[in-house]
């Protein structure tokens, strides 16, 4: 998300961070960073926070539409936020509730806000954990993680069903490879790997 969204508006989104999370006078700097989300870094009364805005109707979010992507991205939060303050994992980074204790708001149909502290520093990569020490430390920070199970509301965590979403939409162009497809400039090249990955598949 490298540039900011035409159809948000910046007013309305700083007069719900200052009704609802009690930030006032809140500046905010665009940060042309994340996936799926668009971020700025907030300032208010010298204090500093990453406000992230969710993009309902993005292909990857879970659910057939916003609202059902919406109660998805709100139990996830929920559950990180869980992980925080009732688990006591402190490395957990999760937003912070406003003041009627909710970690996610709508703004629009397509758009939800949440909060969250803003940290410092450098990624690494992710997984690229090459000196032992690290590799120990994130070792220790899974082990608590996956303790920490039984001091969550059995009900908040979803679970993975692996299911591959869209499968009906990808089973039935698999059975549409023996014509050309026109639907844009890399329709043709797709028909062709994925004719290649089917013919693949059937052989092993």
């Amino acid at each position: 998300m490298l540039t900011e969204p035409r159809d948000l508006d910046r007013v309305e989104l700083k007069q719900l961070l200052e009704r609802l999370w009690g930030l006032r006078d809140p500046t905010l700097d665009y940060l042309p960073v994340g996936f799926g989300s668009h971020h700025w870094r907030c300032e208010s009364q010298n204090t500093h926070s990453f406000i992230s805005v969710d993009d309902l109707e993005a292909g990857f979010q879970a659910g057939p539409d916003t609202d059902a992507a919406f109660a998805a991205l709100d139990r996830a939060f929920r559950t990180a936020a869980a992980l925080r303050d009732d688990a006591g994992l402190e490395f957990v980074v999760a937003p912070r509730a406003d003041d009627e204790g909710l970690v996610l708001r709508r703004l629009s149909d397509r758009y939800a806000v949440r909060v969250s502290p803003l940290i410092e520093g450098e990624s690494s990569g992710f997984g690229a954990y090459e000196a032992p020490e690290d590799r120990r430390r994130m070792g220790a920070v899974l082990g608590r993680l996956h303790a920490a199970t039984e001091r969550v509301a059995a009900g908040l965590p979803r679970r993975e069903s692996f299911e591959l979403p869209s499968r009906a939409a990808l089973e039935e162009a698999l059975h549409d490879l023996h014509r050309p497809w026109g639907s844009g400039p890399f329709g043709e090249p797709t028909r062709k790997l994925s004719a290649i990955c089917a013919w693949c598949w059937t052989t092993a």
